[in-house]
Formats: C-alpha cells, structure tokens, sequence
C-alpha cells in the first residue's frame, strides 16, 4: 500500500485495533519513516489519548478519514460497533492485514477473551505461539460443518 500524504486526515482500520482505543480518533499524518509512517490524533482524540496521541506504524494499519468524521467535537461520547461474541473454541479467518503472516484462509481458534479483545492460535498449533491480542472486528467464524471443507481447500 502506498503511504497517504503528509498533512491528510486518516483513521486507524477498527480490524487492527483490538481494544477499540482509537475508536472515532481522527489522525494527521505527519511524517513519513522508511516503512513506518508518523501520525497525531486532531482535536478531542488528542486530549483523550494523551501520551499515545503520537503513533508510528505501518501505513497498511491506516485508512482515509472517512466524510463526516469530525476531528475537533467536543462530544463525550464516541459510538462503538457491537459485535456478537465468539465463544471459547470457537474456528474464525480473519481479513488479510489484521495478524501478521496470516493469510484470509488460515483456520484460528479462540483460547481467551477479555471484554472484545481475543487470544487465539492457529488450528492444530503453531508451536506454541499465539495471538494475544485479535479485534473481533477482523473475526470471521466458519460454522463446524464447513471446517473439514475449508481445509480441504486450502489443501491441507
């Protein structure tokens, strides 16, 4: 992906924010780094995020601002998406981006969950290496019947 512009206005994509902290913050770029790009949050997000208002990361994280999204309100309240839980157990893909070295076709299975925030693992195991942090907005569950065929896909 290309970097955007310095001086324009992006937003964090709500499937690689696992917590939901940058919810409704609207970002400037302003700097841009050899992979890395540097962003600060605009208007109220700044004061609420405080000392994490500057980020550097990886421009796939970000996305364009959309129409509409003020970055100076004073509102006190931001709207965040609800997603229907995923129990413990539970087999999902995620959107391409979200966890790094996994394709939208790799089968995870969730371990724990603390509030929207999961940790999960690849199905069948990856030595011992986990996911501590997956946002439920990146979570796509594949039904119990259709698991065996999703693998025969994938060739597995």
């Amino acid at each position: 992906m290309s970097k955007p512009a310095i001086g324009s206005r992006v937003i964090i994509k709500p499937e690689c924010d696992a917590e939901l902290e940058y919810t409704g913050v609207v970002f400037e770029v302003v700097d841009h780094q050899r992979v890395n790009i540097d962003i600060k949050a605009l208007g109220e997000g700044a004061k609420r995020l405080g000392r994490k208002a500057k980020l550097r990361l990886n421009p796939d994280l970000v996305t364009a601002a959309p129409d509409g999204y003020d970055d100076h309100t004073t509102a006190t309240a931001t709207l965040v998406p609800y997603y229907e839980p995923i129990p413990l157990g539970a087999v999902f893909t995620v959107k391409a981006g979200a966890l790094r070295g996994v394709s939208e076709s790799t089968l995870l299975v969730v371990l724990d969950v603390n509030r929207q925030v999961y940790k999960a693992a690849r199905l069948g195991g990856d030595d011992n290496r986990y996911f501590p942090k997956v946002a439920r907005a990146a979570m796509t569950v594949v039904p119990f019947d259709q698991i065996a065929a999703h693998l025969a896909a994938a060739g597995k």
